[in-house]
């Protein structure tokens, strides 16, 4: 494991472009730095007050005590009001955040999804979206801290000029302090927020597939792998605190360099009488003001500098193109041929599909056969539009697909895949997902039996409202199978795309509900992918595929004697 902290590239423009973005109530944000600014000059003047009060000016004149008492009930209430607001613009930004990145997460293309890790992307939305919150705040006290040094230093300067100007020696040091660990605490923050992504990917997949580590006897070796995913974020933790640490000293000292040069020169003005006492007193007061803003100054640069390293993956997603669903035309052209021509596809550098020229027509089964590798799954891929070719096109009729809107083109495709994914919720909720219609009972109930579903959900306690747990976890795989097709059922879709659909299904129940998937696919266009070459063998079309490429096509009697991998296959699964 690379350990070294890169410091030398720290881009600022996405992350500013993030904070700058459309997630901010730039009014709320506005109006809370006024009311800062302003609480800073009830506060540079309650000083002046103050000064006057331990002087003992107050004694001859009562009215410096009222004023003073009225500063204090001002500064009071601004300060609870931008508070209060401060925190609402917080929790709205980081609310609008998240709801842009999960858009952005959703709307990702396929290709971009494959190069993320999905389950580290889990911290991206929980955790990484707040820290992007807090640097706004960060942000604004850096501003406020800023414009209340200057006005505390302006008051200094015509008090003495001398005692301002030896204060302005520290901005120097306290430049160095914010610059120079700021630095190093972005990638070391960047490397926190990594490891933390890595260790709440592995866990959510872990738990997600506890039964797949129970039943392999895997627990020692995955509870090994656990504590290294632990032991790194510690690494990256501890390595973050020391470079905090270190830097601590540092800043603190600023402290003691302001109390040196206002006590110090201070007294030394005031026996030479250059400086009276209230004006002493009064530095005197912000002596702790000063120091406290200093420090702020350089904390907020670093906080701000921690959410840099932490919103550094957010703003690269943010820079991902999303999927563009509204294209030229509408999908509700009369049915067609659907043609690949010359379609190369690649994941990578690795060619998947290679020049694939091929007719899926209209109205008719299509069945894709091969070994595994040889690009069936991927085809599949592209006509769902998953997946854009790398070169070639896919048309419909004489129409580029891709000029189609595509959320309509894949809310025509009914996909089944080899183990089609459930979601957490009820066995109604997983059948009517993607309906986008309500569904009557009667509906879900047809679509279940259809699927034969139906006896084993009326065996659940709750039936159609059994809660089937995170991933469809409480159900068998032939049961999740048959929801899914369920599915799709429902949802009546206009194309066809069945990958190894009924391979999960025992040999009755696959016989049922291929007999039912079979009554769904008259008159529709069906395209089927399947290692049992019973389930073809009546097919329309079948397209026969090794390596990526299209070795033939035809009907079973045309290809069996023809093809030697069709022969073959052919042979081997019946004993000819």
């Amino acid at each position: 494991m690379n350990s070294a902290i890169n410091t030398k590239k720290q881009p600022w423009g996405p992350f500013i472009k993030q904070v700058l973005g459309p997630n901010v109530p730039w009014a709320w944000y506005l109006g809370n730095l006024i009311a800062r600014l302003s609480l800073a000059n009830v506060m540079v003047a309650g000083y002046k007050l103050s000064g006057q009060i331990m002087s003992g000016e107050a004694v001859s004149d009562t009215a410096i005590l009222w004023k003073y008492a009225g500063l204090m009930a001002l500064s009071m209430g601004v300060t609870v009001a931008f508070t209060v607001s401060n925190s609402w613009a917080g929790y709205w930004t980081e609310r609008k955040l998240q709801t842009r990145l999960w858009t952005k997460m959703i709307r990702m293309p396929m290709r971009l999804y494959d190069q993320q890790d999905p389950l580290s992307l889990i911290s991206r939305v929980t955790e990484d979206t707040m820290l992007v919150t807090y640097s706004m705040s960060y942000l604004f006290t850096f501003l406020n801290s800023v414009y209340t040094l200057s006005l505390m230093l302006k008051e200094i300067w015509g008090m003495n000029r001398s005692i301002t100007l030896a204060l302005l020696l520290v901005l120097p040091y306290i430049w160095a302090t914010m610059v120079i660990p700021g630095r190093f605490k972005f990638s070391a923050k960047k490397a926190v927020r990594e490891k933390m992504s890595k260790l709440t990917g592995f866990v959510a997949e872990r738990l997600t597939s506890i039964t797949l580590v129970k039943s392999a006897a895997n627990e020692n070796a995955d509870l090994q792998l656990g504590y290294e995913y632990a032991e790194e974020l510690y690494k990256a933790k501890v390595k973050y605190w020391l470079i905090d640490g270190a830097s601590q000293p540092f800043t603190y000292g600023i402290e003691g360099i302001v109390s040196a040069i206002i006590l110090i020169s201070g007294s030394i003005l005031v026996q030479d009488g250059r400086l009276d006492m209230a004006g002493l007193m009064t530095m005197f007061a912000m002596r702790s003001t000063i120091y406290n803003y200093m420090l702020q100054f350089v904390f907020c640069f670093h906080y701000i500098k921690d959410a840099q390293g932490s919103t550094a993956k957010i703003a690269e997603l943010m820079t991902f193109q999303p999927e563009v669903l509204a294209r030229e035309l509408s999908f509700t052209q009369p049915e067609d041929d659907i043609a690949f021509e010359n379609v190369s596809f690649r994941y990578d550098d690795k060619d998947v599909i290679q020049n694939v020229s091929v007719i899926i027509p209209k109205g008719k089964v299509t069945a894709i056969v091969g070994p595994s590798g040889a690009g069936k799954t991927t085809l599949l891929s592209l006509l769902e539009r998953l997946y854009t070719p790398n070169e070639g096109q896919i048309k419909f009729g004489d129409t580029p697909v891709e000029k189609i809107h595509l959320d309509q083109w894949r809310g025509a495709m009914g996909y089944i895949q080899q183990a089609s994914p459930l979601l957490s919720g009820t066995i109604r909720d997983n059948i009517v997902y993607g309906l986008n219609r309500p569904a009557k009972d009667e509906e879900v109930v047809k679509a279940a039996k259809t699927a034969n579903a139906y006896d084993f959900i009326m065996e659940l306690p709750d039936g159609f409202d059994t809660d089937i747990g995170q991933l469809g976890g409480k159900l068998s795989g032939g049961e999740r199978q048959r929801i899914a097709i369920a599915r799709m059922i429902i949802k009546d879709p206009d194309y066809l795309l069945l990958d190894e659909a009924t391979s999960s299904l025992d040999a009755e129940n696959e016989a049922e509900v291929q007999a039912a998937l079979s009554a769904v696919m008259a008159g529709r266009t069906a395209v089927v992918v399947a290692h049992n070459l019973r389930t073809v063998v009546n097919a329309d079309n079948i397209i026969v595929m090794d390596q990526g490429r299209i070795q033939a096509t035809g009907t079973h009697q045309s290809l069996y004697g023809s093809n030697e991998l069709y022969t073959r296959y052919f042979d081997l699964q019946f004993a000819r």
